[in-house]
């Protein structure tokens, strides 16, 4: 399914240039009205490069204006958490009405990201925790966890490789994908994969 835009209230901002934070509450249930509102916070602190806000000290050359305006020695480092309820159709009553049941859900999670030159590598993992998500009513949990690292040859190419896993109860499934992105003009990206 793709993702939807949620319904809700955000309040986000900077703390001191280097820490970021997003908190939340929304309709959730695919944003049909309803009194279990969802529940998401996210936060972010970045060690090195330039601040969150984008403020400069003065004297130095803002990143735009750099010969390499991609290089950003920095490591980012995100938490976040979203809890939430969804309204599970598990099947049809003898008269053929669908049968639903409420399912408690959370997702919590982080990453790092680490620039140093050229080169940048991702890495994290969201574990997701749901109470009853089938007609089983069994709890049931998720781990998914990925890693990518990318080189900016030239600003117009970078190669870059893509390891995901995701594991739900006994069955796991990984993939790794190596993929090229080529900038063909400002804002027109092309990725041979």
């Amino acid at each position: 399914e793709l993702l939807r835009t949620q319904k809700g209230l955000e309040l986000n901002g900077v703390v001191a240039g280097r820490t970021g934070y997003d908190v939340g509450i929304v309709e959730g249930r695919k944003n049909l009205p309803n009194t279990a509102k969802d529940l998401y916070a996210h936060v972010a602190y970045k060690i090195g490069g330039l601040r969150l806000d984008g403020v400069v000290p003065e004297g130095v050359v803002p990143a735009p204006e750099k010969p390499k305006p991609w290089v950003d020695d920095s490591l980012t480092i995100d938490a976040f958490a979203y809890l939430g309820s969804a309204n599970v159709k598990v099947g049809k009553d003898p008269k053929g009405l669908p049968i639903s049941q409420d399912d408690d859900f959370r997702v919590i999670g982080g990453d790092v990201n680490l620039f140093y030159g050229n080169l940048n590598l991702i890495g994290g993992l969201a574990q997701r925790h749901h109470t009853q998500p089938t007609a089983k009513k069994e709890p049931m949990d998720a781990l998914y966890t990925f890693a990518e690292a990318s080189y900016v040859l030239y600003p117009w190419l970078i190669p870059l490789v893509r390891f995901e896993s995701f594991s739900l109860e006994d069955e796991s499934e990984q993939m790794v994908v190596p993929s090229v992105n080529f900038l063909i003009r400002p804002n027109v990206k092309a990725l041979v994969l």
